[in-house]
């Protein structure tokens, strides 16, 4: 089941399936994939987890991605200690 919450004007996207909690909890590092969105801005998605976040700026965006993952990790205990940005970009290329 997917709930979305707003927060600070921004939509969050969660997943709340404890077995995805779980394995969460279990990790240390948590990597976000984050791609331009077609609209302008920039849109995050945590890799095999369900949280997803958006900005307009890169510096939005990292606040979001902070947010994102204090509000998904109820226990700072289960939080991973380290979160990564992998800016991911296509190139078209015309013969």
């Amino acid at each position: 089941m997917w709930v979305k919450t707003v927060h600070g004007g921004a939509s969050l996207l969660f997943e709340t399936n404890q077995l995805t909690r779980h394995s969460i909890a279990m990790s240390t590092e948590l990597i976000f994939e984050v791609v331009e969105a077609e609209e302008g801005g920039y849109c995050a998605t945590a890799l095999g987890h369900g949280i997803t976040t958006q900005g307009d700026t890169l510096e939005e965006l990292r606040t979001m991605v902070r947010e994102a993952v204090a509000c998904y990790f109820d226990d700072p205990a289960s939080a991973p200690r380290l979160v990564r940005l992998h800016f991911a970009r296509d190139e078209v290329l015309v013969p």
